[in-house]
This record gives C-alpha cells, sequence and structure tokens, in this order.
C-alpha cells in the first residue's frame, strides 16, 4: 500500500453511499508492541488475525464526507483493480 491509491468506504451515518478515498499516509514501521516474544506481529483490532495496518485517508472530492456525523462507524478497503 502506497500514498495515493485509491480506497472507498461507507459509513453507518450514511447509508448506501460509496465515498472514494485516497490513501495519504501509510504506517512506514510496526509498533514493539505488536510483536510477541515468538516474532509474531499482533494486529491490535483482532489478536486472531494477523497483518493490519494503518493508513490515514482523505476525501478524493471536495466536500466527499459531507453528511457523515463525526465519530461514525465506517468500513474502508482499497480498491484492487486500482492498485499498482
Amino acid at each position: 500500500m502506497k500514498p495515493g491509491m485509491v480506497a472507498e468506504a461507507t459509513c453507518i451515518s450514511k447509508p448506501w453511499v460509496i465515498i472514494p478515498l485516497s490513501f495519504t499516509t501509510v504506517q512506514d514501521s510496526i509498533a514493539a508492541g505488536q510483536f510477541r516474544t515468538g516474532e509474531l506481529l499482533i494486529d491490535p483490532q483482532n489478536l486472531q488475525k494477523p497483518g493490519s495496518i494503518l493508513v490515514f485517508l482523505e476525501p478524493l472530492y471536495q466536500d466527499g464526507l459531507d453528511g457523515v456525523t463525526p465519530g461514525s462507524t465506517c468500513s474502508s478497503m482499497p480498491i484492487p483493480a486500482i492498485m499498482t
């Protein structure tokens, strides 16, 4: 994953709407707390699924997040067809 890649998101406060987003920053290092003594990467969200990284996203278009309530639960994922 690299800055500039495209992702899409949907939020509870704006149902049935796909919001196009762009990666602005991607986690470049792994925190020491994510490793166990067995050197297994620990995902902070779910200890049974390894491999999540932190990215910062911004809307591709001005006012792209209009109607999304601050603190709203959202889900996003990269768009595979546009991944390079």
